[in-house]
């Protein structure tokens, strides 16, 4: 049952790597030239010729006003309808307000007016994958790096596709040489040390957790995965530091508890096990996790 639970949790987490990769904020390649520029603010009097409402919904998206970027965005295509990067910022905005068909429609036109356009491939990757195209999205990916090798956030998301179709052992070359390209990167120490868990690496991922641990130390989740990989190495007392550190900064993140219960059985502290896993069955959402604190909680005799 607690492999199970691994397993779950780290597809359940997956799928939430993919709905955030274009939220994070980070540059990516520098492939697009505009990317670089400094957007003037919008005057008083509003007004411009195409370049300069490119400029200004640039702006907007830099400060996540993204409706206004949006309108800005189409302005500045309704003038210069051959716009490639026009489109590529309209579809960032339009990704962050959720509307992910518009964005895919605004990609393809980047892309099919610049073929060499890195970034836009990047970003279509990325909203392939949130409809789980994956296939697509690994291609986008592929196309990306080869206009531009080394582009670090590239390898990163087609690791985390490669991940979520269960090649892990891709998904950690991917990871590796983003780390080549960026150095002291804490998501992707932690994005592979959760292949090595997967791979059943747990000295490996260990290392990688507690290095991204360094760079984030505040990360709850970190502390949870790196006491399942301490766990799986029958290392429960450290283990139980780093789930009574995961809770401390995840009040209410059920998997630790049960992870936490877990080790108590495990140190033969029988009462605080059952008190976690019946905090589990009382808040968690996931079936799967309930069913696991009711089995154990059968197992030590409480109804």
């Amino acid at each position: 049952m607690a492999g199970l639970m691994l397993i779950l949790g780290l597809v359940i987490l997956a799928l939430f790597w993919v709905a955030t990769s274009l939220h994070s904020g980070r540059s990516s390649s520098g492939a697009a030239g505009t990317a670089r520029m400094s957007p003037t603010s919008r005057p008083a009097q509003a007004g411009g010729d195409a370049s300069t409402y490119k400029a200004w919904g640039i702006a907007s998206l830099k400060r996540e006003e993204y409706q206004q970027a949006i309108a800005d965005l189409s302005e500045a295509i309704r003038m210069a309808p051959d716009d490639a990067e026009a489109y590529y910022y309209r579809a960032r905005a339009a990704f962050l307000l959720g509307d992910y068909q518009t964005a895919l429609r605004d990609l393809n036109q980047s892309v099919a007016l610049r073929p060499d356009y890195a970034e836009a491939y990047y970003y279509r990757g990325a909203t392939y994958a949130v409809f789980t195209l994956y296939d697509l999205a690994l291609t986008d990916y592929t196309e990306a790096i080869a206009l531009v090798p080394e582009f670090p956030d590239a390898y990163h998301q087609r690791g985390r596709v490669f991940f979520l179709q269960g090649h892990h052992d891709q998904a950690v070359l991917d990871y590796t040489r983003a780390l080549e390209l960026r150095p002291d990167w804490g998501e992707c120490l932690y994005d592979r040390g959760m292949a090595y868990v997967a791979e059943q690496e747990y000295a490996l991922a260990e290392g990688d957790l507690t290095a991204a641990l360094a760079l984030l130390p505040d990360w709850g989740e970190a502390y949870y995965w790196r006491g399942n990989a301490r766990f799986r190495q029958t290392r429960f007392a450290e283990a139980l530091q780093d789930y009574d550190q995961a809770i401390a900064l995840l009040p209410d993140h059920a998997p630790s508890y049960h992870a936490r219960g877990l080790t108590y059985r495990r140190l033969g502290e029988t009462d605080k096990a059952i008190a976690d896993f019946q905090r589990v069955v009382a808040t968690a959402s996931d079936p799967s996790l309930i069913a696991g604190a009711r089995s154990q909680l059968q197992e030590l005799g409480v109804q």
